[in-house]
């Protein structure tokens, strides 16, 4: 089957597209894919003033799905929830029939009218693929579809050369991140303990806290020094409020992949790639004793340390890297051609 790729992230505004997302890694042998660029700027979704998709965003979504879905041949592949929402809200109202598969589905749990519109536009797409497995179940729930729709694949992060070592010298605790961070619970445990430590965050996430004189704050660093200090950091923490859906994610993958030991909340985001006391330890939320005391045990154990650097590089190595991704949503794409072949909805010709 031939397959429409429409993500937000590819553009033809520039002379250096962000990579070609999972199409090197997709089996080829059953399927053929297209991958559809926008025509305005990429967007960073990370970088964004708000967090809510304001209606210039949803205009180009709206033109670059119009684009898709009139020349697809066969299925879609849509990645994050705006595109989702925008292909199947055409297939609704302009009647082209499709299998739609939603890569990286996250999204907020809104209600009211946005609630019945997301229902109205999600109820036809065949696989949800999520990054969590909790978000099988919620989204399921939510949306009113069946939860056999969801499917949980790794989330792939890259997996770069490990270029430095651990700093014996000045040794030092780092913990990165903003969403959701429980930085109050994180200060108080390394003031505990007298223990250097270094947070890459936004001043936002920092403002009205009081800072211990143990801890640094460089603000504005960029990705290369945040994996620089991934990669020379005894451990890493990732505390954690409950608020939210999922967090953390992202930074657990970074530190994984980059086998650094890693402390994190026990909580849904972190909670499906950390093997407990073997790629890192997972401590009760909100519990200032359990913090102090994993930190102390880690920082102190050189060869847990050592086994936690060794095992959380192979994991990263076998279970997140983009060919493994590319290998899942192949099986997918297998599973979804082969119902949309028996399905009464299946297209008999091309939409044009």
């Amino acid at each position: 089957m031939h397959w429409n790729i429409v993500s937000p992230y590819q553009d033809t505004t520039s002379n250096n597209p962000e990579g070609e997302w999972l199409l090197p890694y997709l089996p080829k042998d059953k399927h053929n894919y297209s991958l559809l660029s926008r025509r305005s700027k990429n967007v960073n979704w990370h970088e964004r003033s708000s967090p809510v998709t304001d209606y210039r965003e949803w205009l180009n979504l709206w033109e670059q799905s119009r684009r898709a879905v009139t020349t697809c041949q066969g299925g879609m592949v849509t990645i994050l929830p705006q595109l989702a929402s925008v292909i199947g809200l055409q297939q609704r109202f302009f009647g082209p029939q499709f299998p739609l598969v939603a890569w990286w589905f996250n999204t907020n749990l809104y209600k009211g009218y946005k609630c019945w519109l997301a229902s109205a536009a999600l109820k036809d797409v065949n696989r949800f693929i999520v990054h969590n497995r909790l978000e099988r179940e919620v989204y399921s729930q939510w949306l009113g579809v069946p939860i056999n729709r969801f499917e949980f694949v790794p989330m792939p992060t890259r997996i770069l050369p490990i270029t430095e070592q651990e700093d014996t010298e000045r040794p030092f605790i780092l913990s990165v991140g903003s969403a959701f961070r429980d930085y109050p619970l994180l200060f108080e445990a390394v003031k505990k303990l007298g223990l250097r430590t270094i947070v890459a965050s936004g001043p936002k996430t920092l403002e009205g806290l009081e800072i211990p004189s143990m801890v640094e704050v460089p603000l504005g660093i960029k990705n290369p020094e945040i994996l620089s200090l991934t990669q020379r950091a005894r451990l890493a923490v990732l505390p954690l409020r409950q608020e939210g859906l999922i967090a953390g994610t992202v930074a657990a993958l970074e530190a994984l992949s980059l086998g650094c030991p890693l402390i994190a909340t026990d909580r849904p985001g972190p909670d499906d790639y950390i093997q407990h006391g073997k790629t890192g330890l997972l401590v009760r939320p909100n519990s200032l004793t359990a913090l102090v005391e994993a930190i102390d045990h880690l920082w102190h154990d050189d060869t847990l340390r050592g086994q936690m650097r060794k095992q959380s590089r192979q994991y990263a190595e076998e279970q997140l890297t983009l060919k493994a991704a590319g290998a899942a949503l192949g099986g997918i794409l297998d599973q979804v051609a082969n119902e949309w072949e028996h399905s009464p909805q299946r297209l008999k010709h091309c939409i044009r």
